[in-house]
């Protein structure tokens, strides 16, 4: 009855990424063949007349791209010595990759007391090649950076010890690695001072046509020297036409560099912030939300729920979840790890997010405060469009979240967890609990919700520790989960 062959498991591949990873395949026989599939009756008739078609002027040209998404058509890079910030505001701010980045908390090498010379050189290089040099001002923008720096070092042996103290207080059950853990809750609490233009790597997925788009559309200078190298290495394969087309397409000329607010007096911020923008029908939303959440098909572990016709939640009615959001520049790069939720352009607020065990350490919001002030200071100085790069990861951007049901219960089944990062748990719960709110009035007779609890949580209240070994070590019989850690 049913047909099924592998066409690339023989082909001889000539695709590799910037570290030389290679895939099952040739990329260009593949787009041939799949051109030939949709205009020959049989399989027979398609494998004879794929070898005549010309890729670049048959498909690329006229538009034909879906012919080079299949498998082979995927590059996998190594990006290595790229700035946070060039990850962050670049080439996550569209939503066809897929990213194994290095985190933040294992990059404190980066930044360490004895790598100043390293980072100083990284730094004025950036500088000279995309900014406007001037050796008064980066001598400024240094100090600045350095000034967080000093402070992470400076403190990151106390932090240490205060979240032990929080694991021992919030986690009673905890029977990992106090010390490891600690660590790594410490580097992520006190990481707000650190600039995100030090260096990260990571390997980055993307298909040919979202190269090539991604080329043609490339937003800001440092983008652009990126994209170009990731295209160059692709110069020697069978795609030589398609590349040289695609270096006929004029670049954009025009940046997106985030618009700037200021916050006067005091811009340190204690928590995240959630607004609903849809309220008029979200009891419905949530209705839908909280059916979903306690269904067979909420697997949990895998996302399933796009593939489910009788989990499909689109129909007449509110289907999304419409928010607006501040989160610090740390959370917004965790969200859009979740690339199926649609996003606003973020705006720099100008405030400054200051962790729970931050405020606890001698003169820690004092500093928080001036650091975010001299930042936008420097703004003023230079400008928006270069400081962009050097945004420290406690500043506050805002934008507007939409996601359908099954999106964004993807999304909290995995930040929801007790073991996720505080801040960005506490914008779902924040989120949870405003729906439970609104549907709460309509809806609290039918339902006979829990005056105690969202209804929606963490999977472990209805189900099971999905972490293994990473369990979290929380007393779910206490309602005030998190308040430090």
């Amino acid at each position: 009855m049913f047909e099924v062959s592998v066409e690339n498991g023989n082909l001889k591949n000539k695709w590799a990424g910037l570290a030389g990873m290679t895939h099952k395949g040739k990329a260009y026989a593949m787009s041939q063949f799949a051109a030939a599939v949709c205009t020959n009756s049989s399989y027979e008739k398609a494998k004879k007349a794929a070898d005549s078609i010309d890729v670049n002027k048959v498909l690329f040209k006229p538009g034909h791209h879906t012919t080079m998404q299949h498998g082979p058509h995927h590059l996998t890079y190594h990006l290595g010595n790229i700035p946070v910030s060039l990850v962050t505001f670049g080439l996550h701010l569209h939503p066809f990759y897929n990213t194994s980045q290095c985190s933040g908390r294992y990059c404190t090498d980066l930044f360490g007391t004895n790598d100043r010379i390293r980072l100083t050189r990284y730094i004025e290089m950036f500088l000279r090649q995309f900014g406007s040099y001037e050796a008064n001002s980066d001598f400024k923008i240094l100090e600045w950076a350095y000034s967080g720096i000093e402070f992470f070092n400076d403190n990151i042996s106390q932090m240490t010890k205060l979240v032990a103290e929080a694991i021992k207080k919030e986690r009673p059950f905890y029977t990992g690695n106090i010390e490891l853990q600690a660590s790594r809750i410490a580097q992520e609490q006190l990481r707000g001072v650190i600039s995100t233009i030090v260096p990260t790597h990571l390997v980055y997925t993307i298909n040919i046509p979202t190269l090539m788009s991604l080329y043609k559309e490339a937003w800001n200078p440092p983008l652009r020297i990126l994209l170009n190298k990731m295209l160059h290495r692709c110069e020697d394969t069978d795609f030589d036409d398609v590349i040289k087309t695609t270096k006929t397409m004029s670049q954009t000329t025009n940046n997106f560099v985030p618009a700037f607010l200021r916050v006067k007096g005091d811009n340190c911020i204690t928590d995240p912030s959630v607004v609903l923008n849809n309220k008029g029908a979200d009891s419905q939303v949530f209705r839908k939300l909280l059916n979903l959440y306690k269904s067979d098909y909420n697997v949990r572990t895998l996302n399933t729920l796009p593939f489910n016709p009788n989990a499909n939640t689109i129909d007449s009615l509110c289907n999304t979840i419409n928010t607006t959001v501040e989160i610090p520049v740390s959370t917004f790069g965790q969200d859009q790890r979740h690339r199926t939720i649609d996003r606003s352009n973020p705006v720099i607020t100008g405030g400054f997010y200051v962790p729970p065990l931050v405020r606890e350490l001698p003169g820690g919001e004092a500093f928080c405060n001036t650091f975010m002030r001299r930042y936008l200071e420097l703004c003023e100085q230079t400008s928006n469009a270069e400081m962009i790069h050097f945004i420290p990861y406690g500043a506050m951007v805002r934008y507007t979240r939409e996601a359908d049901v099954r999106a964004y219960l993807h999304c909290i089944n995995k930040r929801l967890c007790w073991s996720a990062e505080l801040t960005i748990s506490n914008m779902e719960r924040q989120t949870i609990d405003l729906l439970r709110e609104e549907y709460k009035k309509e809806f609290n007779a039918e339902f006979n919700l829990r005056d105690d609890a969202s209804t929606i949580d963490a999977p472990c209240f209805d189900d099971r520790c999905h972490e293994g070994g990473k369990y979290c070590g929380r007393d779910l019989g206490n309602i005030i989960q998190r308040e430090l850690i």
